[in-house]
C-alpha cells in the first residue's frame, strides 16, 4: 500500500507539471472548403449525368453552358489515387471548349472572306481554322481514353443495366458521340471552304494594286500624297474604291479612267520609328462575279517631329498616407508650349499639372498600399510636332516602425484577471487610439491605447489543471495612421493556480488517511501504567475522543486503566466493524452499535469493558483491581474477536 501511495502522488504531480514543458503544436484537422464533400462517397449516376450534359451542351455549340457545367463538375470528390487523372480530364474539357469556339470564329471568318473574293486572306484563315481542329481532334481522343479509365475505375461496367449508374454511361456515350458529329461538321464546312476558295480562284480574275507616297517623310500633322494604281490582266480598273491604311488610319479613294488613284493623307502623330501604308482593293456589286480582292506591298512614311527630354530627381522615401513630391523638368529644340505633366504611380494616374519647363506635382500616396519598391511615371503629353516624354523612377514606400513597451511580470497567481501595463510610442511620440489584440492561447482580447499612447491589458485566466505554467503573451498593435507599421511583442512568465495546488495536497491528504487506514495496527502493549482516573461528576454523561492505535499513543495521565484498556477493545471493536467511536458518542451508544456486528460472547465481552468504563469515569477513585480485570478481558476478547476472523 505504501508503495501504491507513492506511485499515487508521482502520477498526480507529474500530470500537473507536464504543461511546464515545451510542446510543438499539431495540427489534427485538414482544412477543406466544404468539409461534407471530403466525407461524402460518390454519385455515379450525378457524375456521368454531368458529364454527358457538358458533351451534349458542347455537341449543340452551347459553350457557355457547357462552360457553367464543367465549373460545378470541378467539386466532384473522386478518389484520392484518381485525383490527377480527373484534374487532367477537367483541364482538357476546359482546352477542348475554347478550340471549338476558336476553331468555329475561323471559320466564320474565313467564310466572310470568300464572299468578298478575299482570296489571300481566307486562305490564311483556313490554314490557321484546320491547324486548330488538328489539336480538337487531339483532344478529344485523349478525352475518350481518360474517359474510359474513370469508367472502368468506378466499375461502372459491371453493373446490372437497370441501375441509375449504367443507365447515366450509356447516356454519356450517346451525347459523346454527338460532339464527335460537331467536329464531323466543322471538319465537312473547313473543306468546302477550301473547295471553295479553288472554284473562286478559277472564275474570277485577279486583281494587281500599287501603292507609292510623297514624299516619304514629313512632319507629324502634315500632309502626304498616297497614289497607285489598279488594273487586271493589263486592263485598268476605272471608278473602283481603294482603301488606304495609315498608322490605323483608314482613308478612301476613286480610280480614274486610268486606274489611277490619289489621296492626301495626314502623316499619324507617331513619334517613333516608321509607320507602315498599304491599300486594298474589294470588289463589290457586279465585280464580286468578276474579280478577286487585292491588297498592295507595304510601304513605309518616316514621321517628323520635335524631340522633347525629360529628367525627373528621384523622391525618395514614400510613406502611405502622406504626399510626395516629385520634381523635374523638360525642354525640346525649339521651346514647345504648355504641355500637361501626368504622375502615375503603379500605372494608375495620381495627379496632373499643366506647366513648360520646370515643374513640382505634390500628390498623396494612398493609404492602403504596401510597402516596397514600387513605380512612379511621369508623362509629358505630345503637342503638334513635339513629341512626348516619360521617365519611371523607384519609389521606395515605407511605414515607421513603432515601439511596444509592456511591464514584465515574472509570475501571476491564477485562476484570476492577469493585469498588464504598456505604451505605444513612435520616435519618442504617443500612438493615439491604436488596436491592441492580446493573445494568449486560444483567447484574444482587443483594446485602444490612449492620448498618451498608453494602454492596460486585463486577460481573464481560466482554470485548468496546471500547476505552475509557462504563459506567453502576444500583443499587436495595429495604429490608425497609415504611415505607421504594426508592431508586435511577445511577454513570456509563469502562473501560479492556487486552487490547483490546493487540490493536489488535498488528493495527497486523502490519500494519506485511506492508506493509514489499511496499514496492520501495531502490537497491543504488553504492560501498562496505572493511572488514576480524575473525578469526574456523577450524572455526567462521559464522551470520549478516539486516540491513533500504537503503544506510544494508548492514555498517559491522569486518566488510564479501566478507560485505556476500553480505548484498546475499541479499536479492535473498529477494526473488526469498521466503525470507529466518534468525538461525539458516548460509550453506550457506541456500543449498541456494534453490538449487532459482533458475536454473543464478544458483544458481551465488550459491553462489560463499558460497563467499567463507565465506572471508572463516574468513580473519584480509581481501582487497580477493576483495571486488571479490563486488562484481562480485553485479552479475551482480542482472542474471541480473532477466532471469529479465522
Amino acid at each position: 500500500m505504501k508503495r501504491l501511495f507513492i506511485l499515487l502522488c508521482v502520477v498526480i504531480m507529474v500530470g500537473v507539471s507536464l504543461p511546464l514543458f515545451n510542446r510543438s503544436p499539431v495540427s489534427t484537422t485538414v482544412h477543406h472548403e466544404d468539409p461534407s464533400i471530403v466525407k461524402s462517397p460518390i454519385d455515379y449516376s450525378m457524375l456521368f449525368t454531368a458529364m454527358a450534359a457538358y458533351f451534349k451542351f458542347a455537341g449543340n455549340r452551347q459553350y457557355d453552358d457547357a462552360d457553367s457545367v464543367l465549373k460545378e463538375f470541378r467539386n466532384t470528390n473522386v478518389p484520392a489515387n484518381m485525383k490527377y487523372v480527373f484534374t487532367r480530364y477537367t483541364t482538357l474539357l476546359e482546352s477542348l471548349l475554347k478550340l471549338l469556339d476558336y476553331t468555329e470564329a475561323k471559320l466564320d471568318l474565313a467564310t466572310k472572306s470568300i464572299e468578298s473574293n478575299n482570296i489571300s486572306d481566307a486562305r490564311k484563315t483556313l490554314d490557321e481554322a484546320r491547324a486548330s481542329l488538328n489539336n480538337v481532334y487531339a483532344g478529344y481522343q485523349e478525352v475518350r481514353a481518360i474517359t474510359t479509365l474513370l469508367i472502368q475505375e468506378f466499375g461502372i461496367t459491371r453493373k446490372q443495366p437497370t441501375d441509375p449508374e449504367y443507365i447515366a454511361w450509356l447516356r454519356l456515350q450517346e451525347e459523346m458521340s454527338r460532339l464527335q458529329m460537331l467536329m464531323d461538321r466543322l471538319d465537312s464546312l473547313q473543306n468546302d471552304l477550301l473547295m471553295q476558295v479553288q472554284h473562286v480562284t478559277t472564275i474570277l480574275l485577279p486583281v494587281e494594286i500599287t501603292i507609292s507616297i510623297e514624299p516619304d517623310t514629313a512632319y507629324v500633322g502634315d500632309n502626304i500624297n498616297i497614289s497607285g494604281k489598279v488594273q487586271s490582266s493589263g486592263v485598268a480598273l476605272a471608278g473602283r474604291t481603294v482603301g488606304i491604311n495609315i498608322g490605323g488610319a483608314g482613308y478612301k479613294a476613286t480610280t480614274d479612267s486610268d486606274g489611277q488613284y490619289r489621296k492626301s493623307v495626314m502623316m499619324p502623330f507617331i513619334y517613333s520609328g516608321s509607320v507602315e501604308i498599304n491599300s486594298e482593293f474589294s470588289p463589290t456589286g457586279s465585280d464580286l462575279n468578276s474579280y478577286l480582292a487585292a491588297h498592295s506591298e507595304p510601304i513605309y512614311g518616316i514621321p517628323r517631329f520635335y524631340s522633347t527630354e525629360l529628367k525627373v530627381a528621384e523622391p525618395g522615401e514614400a510613406y502611405p498616407g502622406i504626399s510626395v513630391s516629385v520634381s523635374g523638368s523638360f525642354d525640346s529644340d525649339p521651346p514647345g508650349p504648355n504641355r500637361s505633366v501626368q504622375l502615375l504611380l503603379d500605372g494608375q494616374r495620381m495627379s496632373s499639372l499643366f506647366t513648360s519647363g520646370k515643374f513640382i506635382i505634390n500628390s498623396n500616396i494612398p493609404s492602403t498600399i504596401g510597402s516596397g519598391i514600387h513605380t512612379l511615371t511621369v508623362l509629358v503629353d505630345p503637342v503638334g510636332r513635339f513629341s512626348g516624354a516619360a521617365q519611371k523612377v523607384p519609389l521606395p514606400i515605407k511605414r515607421k516602425q513603432i515601439s511596444i513597451n509592456t511591464d514584465r511580470p515574472s509570475f501571476f497567481i491564477v485562476p484570476g484577471l492577469i493585469i498588464i501595463r504598456g505604451s505605444a510610442s513612435q520616435a519618442g511620440l504617443p500612438v493615439e487610439n491604436a488596436r491592441v489584440e492580446a493573445t494568449w492561447g486560444e483567447k484574444t482580447s482587443t483594446f485602444n491605447t490612449g492620448e498618451d499612447g498608453k494602454f492596460t491589458a486585463v486577460l481573464p485566466y481560466s482554470l485548468d489543471l496546471t500547476l505552475v505554467g509557462r504563459q506567453t503573451i502576444d500583443f499587436t498593435v495595429q495604429p490608425e495612421e497609415p504611415w505607421l507599421d504594426s508592431a508586435m511583442v511577445t511577454l513570456e512568465t509563469r502562473t501560479f493556480n492556487w486552487v490547483t495546488i490546493g487540490l493536489t495536497f488535498l488528493i495527497i491528504a486523502l490519500l494519506s488517511v485511506l492508506v493509514r487506514r489499511q496499514l496492520k495496527p501495531a502490537p497491543l502493549m504488553e504492560t501498562r501504567e496505572q493511572a488514576t482516573t480524575p473525578s469526574r461528576t456523577i450524572g455526567e454523561t462521559p464522551v470520549i475522543t478516539q486516540p491513533s492505535i500504537g503503544k506510544q499513543n494508548i492514555l498517559h495521565g491522569a486518566v488510564q486503566g479501566v478507560l485505556a484498556e476500553y480505548y484498546v477493545a475499541s479499536e479492535l471493536v473498529a477494526r473488526k466493524t469498521g466503525l470507529t467511536i466518534t468525538a461525539t458518542m458516548t460509550i453506550r451508544e457506541y456500543g449498541e452499535a456494534v453490538n449487532p456486528l459482533l458475536s454473543d460472547k464478544a458483544g458481551g465481552l465488550f459491553n462489560d469493558l463499558g460497563k467499567m468504563a463507565e465506572i471508572e469515569l463516574y468513580s473519584a477513585v480509581a481501582i487497580q483491581l477493576a483495571a486488571e480485570k479490563a486488562n484481562l478481558t480485553v485479552a479475551e476478547l482480542e482472542k474471541e474477536l480473532d477466532n471469529a476472523t479465522a
